[in-house]
């Protein structure tokens, strides 16, 4: 095979591997995800397990079996903790799931942010993460405050 051919077959490879992945993203509307409630399941003098049930909503026409949640935390602008999850469900099309997440936090961590919330009214919070389907990212990020006055809110 001839220099010349090689070059043209790889530039097609490359071209159709761009262009897939960018088609996926046309076609694969990113899940929504609502956080709903945080449960204490269990609590020692080390650490406290929480349960987080999210509501995941799948915006698309066809079922998305999730295999990884990968989400980074951050409480005033700082990094707050790191989690990964493997076991998910399957997301139903055009269905909101309910999905638990054990996870565990150390008193260190939640000391941290303890003199914040002190006279605080309000917390602001990021979390952005990858929700992986088949082997593609669909990225999330979401941001806000948590009024502490009225935390139902």
């Amino acid at each position: 095979m001839t220099l010349r051919i090689r070059l043209y077959l790889m530039s097609a490879f490359l071209l159709m591997s761009v262009s897939c992945s960018d088609l996926l993203k046309q076609v694969v509307k990113s899940p929504v995800i609502d956080d709903r409630q945080v449960k204490v399941v269990g609590a020692d003098l080390k650490k406290v397990d929480l349960e987080l049930q999210l509501d995941i909503t799948n915006p698309n026409s066809f079922s998305l079996p999730l295999e990884k949640l990968e989400a980074n935390l951050d409480l005033y602008d700082k990094p707050f903790l790191s989690r990964r999850w493997q076991e998910l469900p399957t997301l139903q099309p055009n269905q909101k799931t309910s999905v638990k997440l054990p996870l565990t936090l150390e008193w260190q961590q939640l000391l941290k942010i303890g003199t914040q919330l002190i006279g605080s009214r309000q917390m602001p919070y990021s979390i952005k993460g990858l929700v992986i389907v088949k082997g593609f990212n669909i990225p999330f990020n979401k941001q806000g405050t948590v009024d502490l006055e009225h935390p139902d809110k």
